[in-house]
Order: C-alpha cells, then sequence, then structure tokens
C-alpha cells in the first residue's frame, strides 16, 4: 500500500515536472498563476501600503513646498526692507540730519518713504544708540518700542559696527507691545558713521502674509530659547503652541542649509504636522535670523487616505483577474522576444552598440523592441555628442548642456577670473613658420587646460595666446579663490618646464602674465537658439584683464591679484604674497589695491582639490611683504 502511494506521488510530480519542462509557456503560465493566487492578499497589502506611502510623501511634499514658499516670502520681505532702508539712507540730506540730530528733518524725510514701502515701524539712531526719531506711519511720531531695550540694542550695535561686506542686519525684535521684523543698516557720510535706521514689520503682518503666499493653514516664529513668538493657523489667531523641544532652535539654525525638521503638533483647530527652517537672511553675527515654521492640517490626508484606500481594493482585484487572464493568453509568445532582448542588452553591456532586434510584433514587446532600439541609437548619438563636446566646451559645461541644466540667458555668481596671455608673441609668431607656432600653442595651452582641470577651473575662451579660466561658474565651489591661485601657480610650473626643453632647442624663453580677480558676473550662454556660447561677462572679468596686462610693467610680478581674490580667500595664511599697493588702472576711477603671488606654503598650490558646490561668506587677510612667514595683517 505504502509501495503505491510512493510510486503514486513519484509519478505526479513526474508529471508536473515534464509539463513544466517541455515547453516555456508551461514555465511561465504555471508559476505564474500560482503566485498571482498566493500572494494575491499580499499583493493587496503591498499596494495599499504603498498608496498610503504616497499620500503621506504628497503630504510631505506639499508642507516643504510651503515651507519653501514660506522662505521665498520672507526674503522678498527682507529684500523689500533692503530697499527701503536705502531708499530712506540714501535721500538727500538725510546723512547730515541724522549727523546735526534733526528731528524735524529727518521725520520729513522718512516718513513718506516709510509709507511708500508700507513699513510698520521706522526708528533712527545716533552713532551712540541713542534714538533721534520713531516713526509709526499712519499713527505719527511714536515712542520707541516698549520692552525691547536687548533685543534693539543688539541690533542697533550690528548695524552701527558692520562687519566686513556685509552691513546690513535683520533681527526679529521682542516687544511688550508686540513682536517686529527689523532690518538695520548703518547711516555714512564723509566723516564715517553717524548713526543707523531700523524698518520694520509687524510680526502678526509678517505671519498673514507668510501664510498666503505659502499656501499653509498656519505659521509663526519661535525665539531663541524656542517659545512661539507669534502663531497664526487657519482656525484661529495666536493659538497655545508648544515650545520647540530642547535644543532645536540651535540645530536648526546652524544646520540652515539642511531640509526641514518636522513635528507634529496639536492645536484645539485639529493635529497639524509643522515644518521648521532657519530664517534667509543675514542676522546679527552673520548667522540666519531665527526660525519660522509652517503647518499643514492632517485632517485633509486622513480623508484622501480613506477614499484611496476604498477605491484601490476594487481596482487592485480587477487587475489580479486581467493579470491572470492576459497572463495565460500571451505567455506562449514571450519566449522569443524576451530571449533577443536579454542576448541583444548582453552585448550592449560589453560595448557592442550596432546590434538592433528585428520584430514585427505589435504588441507591448514590439514596442519594447522598438525603444530598445531607440535606446541604441541614442546611445551612438550621446557618445558623439558627449565627444564633440567634449572637444569644444569644457566637460563640466558640456555635462550641464546635456543634462538640460544650461538654458539661454544668465545668472549672478560670484567667481574668480584667470586672465593669462604669454608676452612677445607677436614677435614670436613673426620669427617662426606657422606649423611650429601652432605646435607650440597647443603644448602651452594643454599644460593650462591641465592646471586648470586639477583645480576645477573651466577654461572658458582662448584668444590667440591668452586665456581665460572661470572658477565658481557653471560649478559652484566656496574655494574658488583658493583654486584660482593654485591654478596660477600650476601653469607657472609648466611654462617652466616648456620652457626647459624649448630653450635647447633654440626657442627664446617665454614668459606669461596672469592677472585674478573675484567679483560678481553674469554667467551663462550667451546668443541664440541657434548658437551660443556659455561665457562670464562683468567688470570683474575686465578688471582679471587689466592686472594681466600690469605684469608687463612689474618685473618679478608675473601673477598679480586683486584685494577682492585675497578676501575670498579660505586660508591666506596658505599663499606667499608680496603687497604692490594701491595701483592705477585703465579704466577705473579709483586705484586698485594688487598682490603679487610668490608661492605657496602648504600642498594646496599642487592642484589637488576636491569638488565642492557651497559658497563662502566670511572675511580674509593678507601677507603683507615677501617673506615666507611674514605676519598677517588685515585688509582695509
Amino acid at each position: 500500500m505504502a509501495a503505491r502511494a510512493v510510486s503514486y506521488v513519484h509519478g505526479f510530480v513526474g508529471g508536473i515536472t515534464g509539463f513544466l519542462t517541455r515547453r516555456i509557456r508551461n514555465q511561465i503560465v504555471v508559476p505564474y498563476l500560482v503566485l498571482a493566487t498566493v500572494f494575491a492578499m499580499a499583493g493587496t497589502y503591498v499596494l495599499l501600503n504603498s498608496a498610503t506611502e504616497s499620500l503621506h510623501t504628497r503630504f510631505n511634499n506639499q508642507l516643504l513646498d510651503a515651507a519653501r514658499g514660506a522662505a521665498d516670502g520672507l526674503t522678498k520681505v527682507e529684500v523689500d526692507h533692503l530697499a527701503g532702508l536705502r531708499a530712506v539712507i540714501y535721500t538727500e540730506g538725510f546723512a547730515e540730519a541724522v549727523a546735526q540730530q534733526d528731528a524735524a528733518t529727518l521725520r520729513s524725510l522718512a516718513a513718506p518713504q516709510a509709507v511708500n514701502y508700507g513699513f510698520d515701524n521706522v526708528l533712527v539712531v545716533k552713532s551712540d544708540g541713542a534714538t533721534l526719531l520713531s516713526l509709526a506711519p499712519g499713527q505719527g511720531t511714536s515712542a520707541a518700542p516698549q520692552g525691547a531695550a536687548e533685543g534693539l540694542k543688539a541690533l542697533i550695535n550690528a548695524a552701527l559696527h558692520p562687519a566686513g561686506k556685509i552691513d546690513k542686519v535683520s533681527a526679529v525684535v521682542n516687544a511688550s507691545d508686540g513682536s517686529t521684523f527689523y532690518t538695520a543698516g548703518p547711516v555714512s557720510n564723509g566723516a564715517g558713521i553717524v548713526g543707523a535706521v531700523l524698518v520694520g514689520t509687524d510680526l502678526s503682518r509678517l505671519t498673514r502674509q507668510v501664510v498666503r503666499t505659502s499656501l499653509s493653514d498656519g505659521a509663526g516664529f519661535y525665539a531663541a530659547d524656542g517659545a512661539p513668538q507669534y502663531m497664526l493657523t487657519s482656525s484661529e489667531s495666536a493659538p497655545s503652541v508648544p515650545s520647540l523641544p530642547d535644543g532645536w532652535f540651535n540645530r536648526i539654525v546652524d544646520n540652515s542649509q539642511d531640509q526641514a525638521r518636522l513635528r507634529t503638533v496639536t492645536l484645539p483647530g485639529g493635529t497639524y504636522v509643522e515644518a521648521l527652517r532657519a530664517m534667509p537672511g543675514h542676522g546679527i553675527g552673520g548667522g540666519p535670523i531665527g526660525v519660522y515654521g509652517v503647518m499643514l492640517n492632517t485632517g485633509t490626508l486622513d480623508s484622501k487616505l480613506l477614499e484611496t484606500l476604498v477605491a484601490l481594493l476594487p481596482l487592485f482585484a480587477l487587475g489580479l483577474l486581467l493579470v491572470i487572464f492576459i497572463g495565460h493568453t500571451i505567455a506562449s509568445g514571450i519566449h522569443r522576444p524576451v530571449a533577443q532582448l536579454v542576448a541583444a542588452s548582453n552585448q550592449v553591456a560589453h560595448g557592442n552598440l550596432d546590434v538592433q532586434i528585428a520584430d514585427g510584433r505589435k504588441d507591448e514587446l514590439g514596442v519594447l523592441a522598438n525603444r530598445f532600439n531607440g535606446m541604441v541609437s541614442g546611445l551612438q548619438q550621446s557618445l558623439l555628442v558627449k565627444d564633440l563636446f567634449g572637444r569644444f566646451v569644457s566637460p563640466e559645461v558640456s555635462a550641464k548642456l546635456l543634462a538640460g541644466q544650461i538654458e539661454l540667458g544668465g545668472e549672478q555668481r560670484e567667481v574668480t577670473v584667470l586672465f593669462s596671455d604669454l608676452r612677445d608673441f607677436t614677435q614670436l609668431s613673426e620669427q617662426y613658420p606657422a606649423p611650429a607656432i601652432v605646435d607650440l600653442l597647443n603644448e602651452h595651452f594643454s599644460n593650462v587646460i591641465q592646471a586648470a582641470q586639477q583645480n576645477g577651473g573651466i577654461v572658458n575662451k582662448f584668444g590667440g595666446d591668452s586665456t581665460l579660466i572661470i572658477f565658481g561658474a557653471p560649478v559652484t565651489m566656496h574655494d574658488h579663490a583658493d583654486r584660482a591661485l593654485a591654478t596660477a601657480l600650476a601653469m607657472q610650473a609648466a611654462l617652466d618646464g616648456l620652457n626647459a626643453h624649448r630653450t635647447q632647442e633654440g626657442w627664446p624663453l617665454m614668459r606669461q602674465g596672469i592677472g585674478i580677480n573675484t567679483g560678481i558676473v553674469v554667467a551663462g550662454q550667451i546668443g541664440s537658439d541657434a548658437r551660443m556660447d556659455y561665457t562670464v561677462i562683468g567688470d570683474a572679468v575686465n578688471l582679471a584683464s587689466r592686472l594681466q596686462s600690469l605684469t608687463k610693467d612689474l618685473p618679478e610680478s608675473d601673477i598679480v591679484f586683486s584685494d577682492s581674490t585675497l578676501a575670498a580667500l579660505n586660508e591666506p595664511s596658505d599663499w606667499l604674497v608680496k603687497n604692490l599697493g594701491s595701483l592705477r588702472i585703465r579704466g577705473k576711477e579709483k586705484p586698485v589695491h594688487a598682490y603679487t603671488l610668490l608661492g605657496s606654503n602648504t600642498e594646496a598650490g599642487v592642484g589637488a582639490f576636491a569638488p565642492a558646490n557651497l559658497l563662502l561668506d566670511g572675511h580674509s587677510r593678507a601677507l603683507n611683504g615677501s617673506a615666507a612667514l611674514a605676519e598677517p595683517a588685515k585688509v582695509h
């Protein structure tokens, strides 16, 4: 009996095995049907869970979009503050009135600008911080904000004693009669800073504006101790919002570039998810102004989740039935095109892009075969285009062009520009035949390109024997000034190597002048849709060219750079610098303070910089004199 049972089982298993192995269709259909049935419930759970995660992701993205919209709104407010602040400060006679402490004249000059820019508060102080004038437009003259002595004192002190290039700062000031978002700046005349002006927007009005611009259900601001300064939701004004957990305020401010930090809060109007970020702008001490939050009510998420769950269940059941039916019908025709696709894919994986699939099917497999053929053709064209781009533009620019990240037009960027030119090259061209000159230039430019690429620079243009190299565009980098100096030293070393073997062949000793300048330029594609060129334009580029020209008249000063480049250096003490003083530059009304680069104290000059994409705000120091270990001195 047992033997018959074992034989029956063996026969059944053998029959199933033979049935499955005879045809590929059977190998596909049977496991397909079994798995479709077994995993029906598991698939339902996965699909519903995926839908839930998708809704949560959409909700979080909506919340993050609201946070970004709020940031844009706050940035606009600060921009409006800065515009209005400049309008007040640069009103004719205003600085003189501050110096003379003429409150009546100050009121007549500041009041129209305050009304025009919609400020809620305008405060004018003397150089010692004492109040000269306090305006509340539409309400006449008022006293200074009450209960905010410490906050105002810190803001006024920052405005009267600006640090570096940033002389306008913003802060949220709490007072007993309300909180205000202030932006402050110094007032100067020929004798120096004579006072400061503060312009402010009431925090309640600012919060309502943030809610409108961010399309959120609520918004608010937090003080340094984590306590809410002013909150507003769609259901009520100034709700009882819990303070931030311990340490959150400092972590958000210290990591202002990170994504928003989220938390859930329960209010009388419902449960909200809040996105917290650092306020954009220049705060006291150079950091962010503070912390703001925007909120979305989770009630909409819950209702959409329920609707999605109800809709997905019957759809999944119907889909399962269709999958089973269609799988059984088309399984027999799958093997051949799939095998062709696998074979062709293997050839592409091994570098053969000449493969094509010949298939006349009209179904999805036929479409897949056609798409595969199109993909291979696209790869062939992309490789050709990439190769052509790499010959005529820099790899960074060609990569961004192929990715569609550079459009026709420009953007303002802070960059460091290096302009080089070979000395007396015109006379050299007259003495040697054209092929020899071209060969010399190609060797020189190969060295220049290598030096630039080692340090992340973009060789933008060749003009005869001159070269324009850009650092900081289109790829953003926080150390573009250091990279430019390192490139200049590498170029000089390469030219020395070229001279070493060229002079043995009878060529004269060649010199090159290098001018380096840092500043704001317009970077982008110049031209038309038919033909365009990625470049940078602006006074910063012109000044680099002028500095290069100065090297002709400055012995032992082949590399000259401006004080703006010195200020942009991350570690000025890494470089050996000689102070050339203030020089007259053609086309410049004021003299330019310039320096000559003698060498490097560290390995920073060998071109070993890693890629970087962060901008740096800071201050630098210069080395005066040519001594290798000269004492650094502040640059004024």
